[in-house]
Formats: structure tokens, C-alpha cells, sequence
């Protein structure tokens, strides 16, 4: 990729940690990346110098205000961060939270694919390991569920999504 506008939900979980951690290619592009604590992931990765490109915007996924221009590229992983939570707490950030992301998406008119990354939770305890695309869906706590639900938000916008 080069030269592209990336938005990123859930750069500073699992798998945005993941990005920034191993994808030099990123460093070629405008990158902005959503978080509720921007300070705590530019410390806890101050030796890659990251906030010299990456642009970090503080929000909550839910209600967070859209950066100005287009994008190319959105990925959104966002969901909560490992703390204890209500289960309606859980279920408002991760489908809430994706509704969001999808209204910006919408507004993006360069926008070539919003990429959802969910979790194996959807699949439950009983699927293959690692689980594959052809396992039923069976989860079994808010967090597989909401996650699940998030999907078929994706999935029936008439957006592109991967």
C-alpha cells in the first residue's frame, strides 16, 4: 500500500498493536487511529517512534467525532479493552460502536473496503482449531454474540467490506 489513508478502531487492542508493531508498509501512508488512551500506546511503543506517523485521535468508538477528508482504507477491531464490563456495556462498544464505524464509512466517497475484525467467539467452544469460515456460528457469551451481530451489520451495508 502506498500513499493511502488508513482509519484504524481498535489500534491499541490485540490486533492494532499487531499493525503497528510489524507493518513497516503502514509508514508510507496517512494513518489515523482511534483510542480512548492515544498516550498509552505512544509510550508503550516510544521506541518505534510511532507518533511521528501515526496520527492518533482520542474517542470513544460508539460516539466519536469523524476526522476530516477521506479514507482509503478503515479497519475496525475496536471492542473493549480486557476490563470488566456490564454485558450491556460490552454489547453498546462492540455494536454500537460498529454501527458508527459504518456511518463514517459511508461518508468516505474514496473508501475502497472497510475491513471487520471480529473474533473466534462467534464460532463458540466447539469448532475446529483454529476455526474456518464453513464453522457454524454457536457463541456463547455477549462478547461472541455482539460480535457475531456486528458481522451482519457489515455483511447487509452497502458498503464494501472484507
Amino acid at each position: 500500500m502506498q500513499n493511502k489513508r488508513i482509519f484504524i478502531t481498535g489500534g491499541t487492542g490485540f490486533f492494532g498493536k499487531s499493525l503497528i508493531h510489524h507493518c513497516n508498509d503502514f509508514k508510507k501512508n496517512d494513518i489515523v487511529i482511534l483510542s480512548r488512551d492515544p498516550e498509552k500506546i505512544i509510550n508503550q511503543f516510544s521506541f518505534l517512534n510511532i507518533e511521528k506517523w501515526i496520527k492518533f485521535i482520542q474517542g470513544d468508538v460508539r460516539d466519536f467525532k469523524f476526522p476530516k477528508g477521506d479514507f482509503d482504507y478503515i479497519f475496525h477491531g475496536a471492542a473493549t479493552s480486557g476490563k470488566i464490563i456490564s454485558d450491556d456495556e460490552m454489547q453498546s462498544v462492540v455494536i454500537d460502536g460498529t454501527k458508527r464505524v459504518i456511518e463514517f464509512a459511508l461518508k468516505n466517497k474514496h473508501l475502497s473496503n472497510l475491513l471487520y475484525i471480529s473474533s473466534g467467539a462467534v464460532y463458540g467452544k466447539n469448532h475446529n482449531n483454529p476455526p474456518n469460515e464453513n464453522d457454524l456460528c454457536k457463541p456463547v457469551d455477549v462478547y461472541g454474540r455482539s460480535k457475531l451481530k456486528a458481522e451482519k451489520f457489515c455483511l447487509d451495508s452497502v458498503i464494501p467490506c472484507s
